[in-house]
């Protein structure tokens, strides 16, 4: 029984969580740190009926009208993926890479999420629990 408890202690914060993606939120942004940079809590269900969407961070970085550009915001995506962008219309024009993954403030700089040592962590407090 105490052995469910500590799972069940663990496993709580990592469920809710799951129901809450914060990203990186910021226009023209080369680099951020928690310090100068908003967090948000995106919303996990998609403007369209498509089940198969949900939320993601995102990040792109290209051009803007010619200027070096890079922007974190929440979105929605298939999968995790980066995909080329290009839109051009007569006040704007993008090039560049939006790229869309699903865990908390994964478009930062860093590809190392912070989510895969807390997972990481758990896991291994949890194996060392079970072995005895």
């Amino acid at each position: 029984m105490e052995k469910i408890l500590i799972v069940c202690a663990f496993l709580a914060p990592l469920l809710m969580r799951g129901w809450c993606l914060q990203c990186y939120d910021c226009f023209n942004c080369t680099a951020v740190n928690a310090n100068d940079t908003d967090i948000v809590t995106c919303d996990e269900v998609p403007p369209i009926q498509a089940p198969e969407w949900s939320a993601a961070c995102e990040k792109f970085e290209g051009a803007l009208n010619g200027d070096y550009w890079v922007g974190r915001a929440c979105s929605f995506a298939l999968k995790e993926t980066c995909i080329e962008q290009y839109i051009a219309s007569p006040e704007t024009n993008l090039t560049g890479e939006s790229c869309y993954c699903r865990s908390d403030l994964c478009n930062g700089a860093e590809s190392f999420s912070f989510n895969f040592l807390l997972t990481a962590a758990i896991t291994s407090t949890l194996v060392a629990v079970f072995a005895y």
